[in-house]
């Protein structure tokens, strides 16, 4: 796995659990090529932006790990009070994608991102999705 992007939710306790996951990424497995990212005041153009930046503008072919822990809903994750990020937009970024991706999502309603998935015709040859909440 070559490169994590990590996206904390805006409670403490949702960068609690991402920091847990990157100390774990670091020390236990070995990677090193891993981005937190803190939704707290951060718009939903800028994070699909630093998304496309960090997973689409590179030529790497080697799998990469997307993890989002948060609030969400059946549309879209919560970024903070006033930002929304939909899956549809999350769904159409994810088909561009040339690597394999494991995706995993801890939000509620978690797994309303595949029927987003599979309606933009993502591969889940490419994009692995664990759900949890």
């Amino acid at each position: 796995m070559s490169q994590v992007i990590l996206i904390a939710g805006n409670s403490k306790r949702f960068l609690d659990e991402a920091r847990i996951f990157e100390t774990f990424l670091r020390q236990d497995v070995g990677l090193t090529d891993i981005q937190l990212v803190e939704t707290a005041y951060l718009d939903k153009d800028e994070l699909a932006r630093q998304l496309g930046n960090r997973f689409f503008q590179d030529t790497d072919q080697s799998p990469a790990l997307l993890l989002f822990t948060g609030h969400g809903s059946k549309e879209s994750w919560s970024l903070n009070d006033n930002q929304e990020l939909p899956y549809k937009t999350l769904a159409m970024l994810l088909k561009s994608l040339a690597r394999p991706l494991l995706f995993i999502n801890a939000c509620c309603y978690a797994f309303s991102v595949a029927s987003h998935l599979e309606k933009a015709s993502v591969s889940p040859e490419k994009v692995s999705v664990i759900a949890t909440c």
